[in-house]
């Protein structure tokens, strides 16, 4: 079985997690999530110990080579805002996956995903506490990253909360259906 890696671009705040959500209700069993967030929670006890980045992400790296071919979909879940890092960690990881880029157009309004983040915070959700200037950050980092993947000649996908549209993307892309770059 061929999988497909979706790899979300996108800040904190941006809907990652209800994209994750989403998708994972869709496709059961045949989708897998992996979130660096959810490894620091196993490995350190802390969804917010930013102080093993590389590791992290090595052990993240790991587990998607190993579900390769496993599963359907793979759900790479992290905020991914430097497109050069990206691909350095496929390259590193020498996935055997095909690979669309997830968009979190969200991230465009700077102010929603901070109140998210906020709001999330102050509900005591199970989450990164990201304060407003790091997402600021990330913003001005996701800006350059999604410039970058939409002048690449990799597959991605702009996702502005069409569930049923990425869906229906996902099942042609799985179907073999050829598909222009969509942006």
């Amino acid at each position: 079985m061929k999988s497909l890696l979706l790899i979300t671009i996108g800040i904190s705040g941006s809907g990652k997690n209800h994209l994750k959500n989403q998708l994972e209700s869709y496709f059961k069993d045949d989708f897998l999530n992996i979130e660096p967030d959810n490894i620091r929670r196993e490995k350190l006890g802390d969804v917010s110990d930013q102080s093993h980045g590389k590791w992290i992400f090595d052990l993240a790296g790991e587990q998607i080579f190993d579900a390769c071919g496993n599963y359907k979909i793979i759900y790479f879940n992290a905020t991914n805002t430097s497109w050069s890092r990206i691909q350095s960690f496929l390259k590193k990881n020498l996935l055997e996956c095909d690979v669309i880029y997830v968009i979190m157009m969200d991230s465009m309004n700077l102010t929603l995903c901070q109140k998210r983040v906020m709001a999330d915070i102050e509900n005591g959700a199970d989450r990164a506490k990201v304060p407003a200037e790091i997402v600021e950050r990330q913003y001005v980092n996701f800006m350059n990253c999604k410039r970058d993947a939409e002048n690449s000649d990799d597959e991605i996908f702009l996702y502005d909360n069409n569930f049923g549209k990425l869906v229906t993307y996902i099942e042609e892309y799985l179907d073999g259906q050829t598909i222009a770059k969509s942006i």
